[in-house]
């Protein structure tokens, strides 16, 4: 009777899309280039501090991004806990994350919202530095305590 249906493991089963050395790496490298990367710029009133992420990606979970501001990284030569002591001390269950996009709400107001979902970013490219008063992602102060 032979082979019948559903048997063996198909063309593609079983096969990986990148073989050899480096293959990690260009599967990484092939995930990167499918992702929008954000320019982040988080900001800490009571520290009066920002901190720019020019590459956050959209997959990102933005809780772990800022738990990474939080920790020293010694590996990564990252250590920022000590400029954000009122914040890593209230914990990252205690802190909320609050987005703003400024430019496009007042275009929203004025325009409309199609207008508004068709706003770029307030001046030139999304890379370019920005002012301090413009706000992408801000880390409010820590709950006042009892």
């Amino acid at each position: 009777k032979g082979k019948g249906k559903g048997k063996g493991k198909g063309k593609m089963k079983g096969k990986e899309k990148y073989k050899g050395k480096g293959a990690k790496i260009a599967a990484v490298e092939a995930e990167a280039n499918l992702t929008i990367k954000w320019r982040t710029e988080w900001h800490f009133g009571i520290c009066d501090r920002i901190f720019v992420d020019k590459g956050l990606p959209e997959t990102e979970i933005l809780g772990a991004a800022l738990k990474r501001l939080l920790e020293n990284d010694a590996l990564r030569g990252r250590a920022t806990k000590h400029l954000l002591l009122p914040y890593a001390k209230a914990g990252l269950d205690d802190l909320e994350i609050f987005l703003g996009q400024s430019r496009r709400a007042e275009v929203a107001l004025t325009c409309g919202m199609v207008v508004a979902c068709n706003t770029g970013p307030a001046r030139g490219d999304s890379d370019s530095d920005l002012d301090e008063d413009d706000h992408a992602a801000e880390a409010p102060a820590p709950p006042a305590a009892p």
